[in-house]
């Protein structure tokens, strides 16, 4: 299998040599270990062990999802959303003008942001909070990672983006949350909670 002869032609060149960008086998090997650690190996070597306690480690987690997501809202806004771009079939600025690079730069962003959310994963792990690891949770956050570099090396740019921009107005609301009931967990069983998921979903 030429997977170069097949995919070079339409790769988008701009941003080939970003980091995770300029070979296929980096974001398989991170899906794969990913999937074999929350799988396989954290709840095998967690199994007689104490739940570790990362109440601190959560909140500066929380904030800093925050502070990313605010940034790729602000600045997807300020690219053209809301502004220029059209709701239906924006097309991509392949360009290397200034727009067409900081699309591209923010679609590569965002994967970074994927990347970080796998944490969410391993920290249920950890705490072996078990019930969280539903196959939805795992094949979400396993799925979006990969859909976002095949976007970051094929499609950078476009109407895809929007969604991107819907998914960080999200999680700036749910790690929001987190973080505040993390504060004040009386607030944790609030009616908002459910909202909460239902926005998730």
């Amino acid at each position: 299998f030429d997977y170069n002869n097949i995919f070079t032609p339409i790769l988008d060149m701009r941003s080939a040599d970003w980091f995770l960008l300029d070979n296929i086998s980096f974001p398989l090997t991170i899906v794969f270990f990913y999937l074999y650690f929350v799988l396989y190996l954290g709840p095998r070597l967690m199994k007689n062990r104490e739940p570790f306690r990362l109440d601190a480690i959560l909140k500066i987690y929380n904030i800093m999802q925050i502070i990313l997501n605010v940034y790729i809202v602000k600045e997807a806004i300020g690219v053209g959303w809301l502004s220029t771009y059209r709701f239906f079939c924006e097309p991509v600025d392949w360009s290397t003008s200034k727009h067409g690079l900081k699309m591209a730069f923010l679609v590569w962003f965002f994967l970074m942001l994927k990347l970080l959310d796998m944490l969410d994963t391993v920290f249920f792990v950890l705490k072996k909070n078990n019930h969280q690891l539903t196959f939805l949770h795992v094949y979400h956050h396993a799925g979006m990672f990969a859909i976002c570099w095949l976007a970051s090396r094929y499609n950078p740019g476009g109407h895809c983006t929007f969604l991107g921009l819907i998914n960080g107005i999200v999680h700036i609301i749910m790690y929001g949350y987190y973080f505040f009931t993390s504060m004040w967990p009386q607030y944790k069983n609030s009616w908002w909670k459910k909202h909460i998921t239902q926005l998730q979903m």
